[in-house]
């Protein structure tokens, strides 16, 4: 699996357009197969190559989201708050109730994609954010 991340992140690392990513993450197996290496991409150091997964995992949709929700308890802040921003682009209400236990991230950019996220969650379904009928936010 290592290996298969490493040449991902170099495919990664060349893109310099969606098409591009989206033919890098292809060449990595099934969509299943795709989303645990980019959820692991989500941690490289390299910022450039974070956006690339992040934007490739957005575009894979629903089907991340179960991947996406377990980066939100990553140890590592920039794995969060990625894992935040893709899911309020996704847009999958599933997001919620985990999105939610993230405003309390010691981190102030995963607290700030996660309220990004939940936002967008919100202008798409408005009454998410409510608990017996009282919005949240």
């Amino acid at each position: 699996m290592e290996k298969k991340i490493e040449e991902l992140i170099h495919r990664l690392k060349q893109s310099r357009s969606l098409s591009e990513i989206k033919d890098a993450c292809a060449c990595s197996g099934g969509d299943t197969e795709v989303i645990h290496q980019l959820t692991e991409v989500l941690g490289s150091d390299e910022m450039s190559t974070r956006w690339k997964a992040a934007v490739a995992l957005t575009d894979m949709g629903s089907p991340a989201v179960d991947d996406l929700i377990q980066c939100l308890s990553d140890r590592k802040s920039c794995v969060r708050s990625s894992a935040a921003w893709v899911l309020g682009n996704i847009g999958d209400n599933r997001a919620v109730q985990f999105l939610l236990r993230n405003m309390e991230d010691p981190s102030a950019d995963v607290r700030k994609e996660t309220a990004e996220a939940l936002g967008k969650l919100r202008v798409r379904t408005p009454n998410i954010l409510m608990r017996n009928g009282t919005p949240l936010a």
